[in-house]
């Protein structure tokens, strides 16, 4: 009896394992392969992405595996299973769709965290994948000892490029190159941060310190000489704020790895000194203390620093027509705000396109009407907004008289130029005052006819005449207001406009209202030639006007 029952109890064991065998819902081997062949034999988790397939050499024919057809939804249900999904038939769940190609191990993971791992995801996974293996067709498969020896060629013909100059541009990957190179020097002095660029055969070093650190790097000079002049530019440096330049064969570091490994390499390169700088958001504007109004100039980033006992903020705007320094020394408490405005930006440009001159025009008319406008900056610090210039005693005269000058000399001379050439462009901003004479009378014609009143009493112009009729005569004399003089010539030679030597039309000029005074010429030689002396009386005016308007560009 005992022996009966064990027997009867085994069969139900063999039973039971047939009939679960039954409810698992495997791959078929065709769908395993086409999982495996359309991600290219490599594990689907894109951080893993092992080779799963290859051949052994026990066999000549024979194959080794570490891959597995993984079910996304379980194939079956009980203990264990993840992601299981009773609305699926049997046919849905070995399907490829439900399928995804991985290695053992992260076969093993995704079936013990189905909250970690869930079906979106492998989805995810699978459709990455078998788009990588497609666009994987036909590109050079590389390992990683392969890919190792083609990081060390890339570094050394890209350091030989940056250095000596010389090698193959196109054949050494810079951009990747540089960022590991930035990531070695940085990590061999972690005090600082180190930033490269190269231009042409040359390669810059930008070093700073990271915040919260403080470093300091020795410089050893090559002889006394060198030392005193470094010393001088080091104090205009503290003096200043600004930058300093020091030839590399003059010095030698000590103190850091990062900087005596650059020893070696500076070769014939330049130090260049410049305090770290942090943004600081700007307003320029003017402000009439008379009138209580503001003119905004523009709005823009200085950037503030220190050097010794003193801080600056420095920036300029309108593409770099305007610039204000602030200097601030923190022990005297001395406030100095420097601006300046450069005209020379404007060189090159095209007279039709001068750039910000509208609104710098609109500028000089507001300080027309106040003279004793003040220009103030703004910083905005944290929040903070810090206006500075309002009361400070600076003598803006010469800056102001010379800006207008300068503004209205361009805008007049941009007259002239759009009636000759579109293209025609700003060459040089030196002119004599002859040439700006002209500019002024020949802008204001062509905007409009220039009049002029004339003082009573003034003589207009001496003048030789052949013969006069009679009745002429009586009508330049009775006629006041009414009679009239028109003159046509050439006002003046050829002029330089702004760099660009141009050839003037013919020039009218109409008297209205005049006296004239007729002698008889005895210096002529003749003798007897009649003169005709003109003078201005109450009301006399003078229309000047361009015949044509034709100017010509002699140097076009």
């Amino acid at each position: 009896m005992m022996k009966g029952n064990v027997t009867k109890t085994a069969k139900s064991k063999k039973a039971k394992k047939k009939e679960e065998k039954k409810v698992r819902d495997d791959f078929l081997q065709s769908i395993k392969n086409q999982l495996r062949e359309m991600c290219g034999g490599i594990c689907s988790n894109p951080e893993c992405r092992v080779y799963t397939f290859g051949p052994t050499m026990e066999k000549r024919n024979g194959h080794s595996s570490i891959g597995v057809a993984a079910h996304i939804t379980a194939a079956a249900p009980g203990p264990g299973a993840r992601r299981y999904n009773a609305d699926m038939t049997a046919d849905e769940r070995s399907a490829a769709a439900n399928g995804i190609w991985l290695c053992q191990s992260c076969s093993k993971l995704i079936d013990t965290d189905e909250t970690r791992f869930p079906i979106e995801l492998l989805k995810q996974w699978k459709f990455t994948a078998e788009k990588r293996a497609m666009e994987l067709i036909g590109k050079t498969s590389i390992g990683p000892d392969e890919l190792q020896r083609k990081l060390v060629e890339a570094v050394a013909s890209a350091t030989q490029l940056a250095y000596t100059g010389v090698g193959d541009f196109g054949k050494a990957p810079l951009p990747g190159f540089v960022h590991g190179y930035e990531n070695y020097l940085s990590q061999l002095d972690p005090r600082f941060v180190v930033k490269t660029t190269a231009k042409g055969d040359h390669l810059s070093h930008e070093i700073s310190v990271k915040p919260g650190e403080s470093a300091k790097i020795k410089i050893r000079f090559k002889d006394e000489d060198v030392a005193r002049e470094a010393n001088q530019k080091w104090r205009y440096f503290l003096e200043t704020g600004e930058g300093i330049e020091l030839n590399a064969t003059d010095f030698e570091f000590v103190g850091s790895a990062l900087f005596e490994m650059i020893n070696q390499k500076k070769n014939d390169g330049v130090l260049v000194l410049e305090p770290q700088k942090t943004a600081v958001p700007s307003t320029l504007y003017l402000k009439s203390l008379i009138h209580d109004t503001e003119f905004e100039l523009a709005s823009f980033d200085s950037y503030l620093h220190t050097a010794g006992d003193k801080l600056f903020i420095v920036g300029d705007c309108l593409s770099g027509l305007l610039s204000q320094k602030c200097t601030y020394n923190v022990k005297t408490l001395n406030l100095k705000i420097d601006y300046n405005f450069n005209p020379q930006k404007w060189i090159g440009s095209k007279f039709s396109n001068v750039e910000h001159l509208p609104k710098l025009l609109k500028a000089v008319n507001f300080l027309k009407r106040d003279v004793q406008s003040r220009m103030v900056v703004e910083f905005n610090l944290s929040g903070n907004i810090l206006p500075f210039g309002e009361s400070a005693d600076h003598d803006l005269f010469p800056l102001y008289d010379f800006f207008a000058h300068i503004v209205q000399l361009v805008d007049r001379a941009r007259a002239i130029a759009t009636a000759i050439d579109s293209e025609l462009r700003i060459s040089s901003l030196d002119v004599s005052g002859h040439d700006e004479r002209l500019i002024n009378i020949y802008s204001e014609i062509l905007r409009n006819n220039l009049v002029e009143n004339q003082p009573f009493g003034k003589e207009i112009l001496t003048a030789n005449v052949s013969k006069i009729a009679e009745e002429t005569v009586k009508a330049m004399n009775d006629g006041g207001l009414d009679s009239y003089l028109k003159i046509n010539e050439r006002c003046g030679d050829d002029f330089n406009l702004l760099g660009n030597l141009v050839t003037p039309p013919i020039f009218q000029s109409v008297l209205r209202g005049f006296e004239a005074a007729f002698f008889t010429d005895l210096d002529s030689p003749s003798g007897t030639e009649l003169g005709i002396k003109v003078y201005a009386i109450e009301g006399t005016t003078i229309t000047h006007s361009i015949e044509g308007k034709e100017f010509k560009l002699l140097n076009g």
